[in-house]
């Protein structure tokens, strides 16, 4: 079984595919920083790879596009011909602290889950709410970016994505993006496995 892992976001998605059959993580972002360009690591059975920054002076349709493009396209298609493939998508946070861009993001979600169901229609599809997969991983629904990326780090799959990727903790422990993304997309994965 396949299962995938998404946590959308109009400027750093993170992308999280776990095959059950090898127990190895392939985990894709979008670049922040110029150096990110195209990065690709593995390290211990998880490879990460990061494609271009979604580009910020287009149209919102050219930006739901490019996360489509690749998502589909590059990290879904060569899993077409798998018997079972689960797919966790984190549910909107409506009351977010950028609400204000809340129906560009879903916008992007149904143009995502669209594409997938066109393309795949065998496919399930989960919505799991942020709460919902931190309690299931965490042990608790509220918990921090940063308690996230640790738990990923050690309790969880142990990717260390912030050493990974070549990034460090900002003051108060603020985790960067894309490292952030990934371990919330690997939590929503594990989620997956989780719900049975």
């Amino acid at each position: 079984m396949i299962i995938v892992g998404l946590d959308l976001s109009l400027t750093s998605p993170g992308i999280a595919v776990y095959d059950t059959a090898t127990t190895r993580w392939s985990l894709y972002g979008f670049a922040q920083r110029v150096r990110e360009q195209n990065l690709e690591k593995t390290s211990g059975g998880t490879t990460i790879r990061l494609f271009p920054a979604i580009p910020r002076d287009v149209c919102n349709e050219a930006r739901y596009e490019h996360v489509r493009a690749y998502l589909v396209d590059r990290v879904l298609a060569p899993y077409a011909d798998e018997p079972e493939v689960v797919i966790g998508i984190e549910c909107y946070a409506f009351g977010a602290r950028h609400s204000g861009s809340s129906y560009k993001l879903q916008e992007l979600g149904g143009v995502i889950k669209h594409s997938i169901w066109q393309r795949f229609p065998g496919w399930v599809q989960l919505s799991i709410p942020p709460t919902q997969w931190k309690k299931l991983t965490l042990g608790r629904g509220q918990a921090t970016k940063l308690a996230v990326v640790e738990y990923v780090a050690g309790a969880g799959p142990c990717l260390p994505l912030v050493t990974l990727l070549g990034t460090a903790l900002g003051k108060q422990g603020a985790v960067p993006s894309p490292a952030q993304d990934l371990a919330d997309a690997v939590c929503v994965a594990l989620s997956v496995t989780l719900l049975g």
